[in-house]
């Protein structure tokens, strides 16, 4: 499943929206930028930009991909009514994953993630590991991990969002939410979908 998480909004950024047919519309800022226009990406208002919670969110993206997989494993077992051990002995969780930045500077990362037996990809998960379990383990592992990082930011001053950042405090769009499989991931347009995500810039 190709799964899309993406860093919370720190302000308005000049942008270059298209429609599902590739046609140019206005950005926030009402113009038309070209692809290499040097604007893409930048604060509409730099004086209200959250340049701190932005810094913060790209410092600790790592770790909170690691919180991700952690829950992951944890929604996929109560998914299937088992112990996470027990889950262990029947399929594996397995990531491809590459993070890049936006045009807006924040990391977000884009993953391939599938359910194979114990033994790895020359094995079939158990039937009961469907796509729509899966998709919903995604989008809950995203949820779960969001708040608790948020309740562990309150009280550690090494934590994202430790000062009163307002993108660092706010929930990520991250993940996007999943679509429902296709008669047959957030992370919105994008866990969970099968088509390469639009640049969010």
């Amino acid at each position: 499943m190709f799964t899309t998480l993406t860093a919370p909004s720190c302000g308005p950024v000049h942008n270059r929206p298209t429609d599902a047919g590739g046609v140019l519309w206005p950005g926030r800022c009402g113009k038309r930028h070209e692809p290499a226009d040097a604007l893409l990406g930048t604060p509409l208002d730099p004086k209200t930009y959250d340049y701190p919670g932005a810094v913060l969110f790209n410092a600790h993206a790592g770790a909170l991909w690691a919180r991700f997989t952690i829950y992951l494993r944890r929604e996929i077992a109560a998914r299937l009514g088992l112990t996470q051990k027990a889950a262990r002995a029947v399929l594996r969780v397995s990531f491809a994953k590459v993070a890049e930045y936006q045009k807006r500077r924040l990391v977000h990362f884009h993953a391939v993630i599938r359910l194979d037996g114990p033994d790895g990809s020359t094995q079939p998960p158990p039937p009961s590991a469907t796509v729509t379990l899966l998709a919903d383990a995604i989008r809950a592992a995203a949820r779960v991990s969001i708040r608790e990082s948020a309740r562990t930011r309150s009280g550690n001053a090494n934590s994202p969002g430790a000062n009163s950042s307002t993108c660092a405090r706010s929930a990520p769009t991250w993940p996007s939410t999943p679509p429902s499989p296709p008669t047959p991931p957030a992370f919105s347009t994008a866990p969970c979908s099968a088509a390469p995500a639009r640049d969010a810039a």
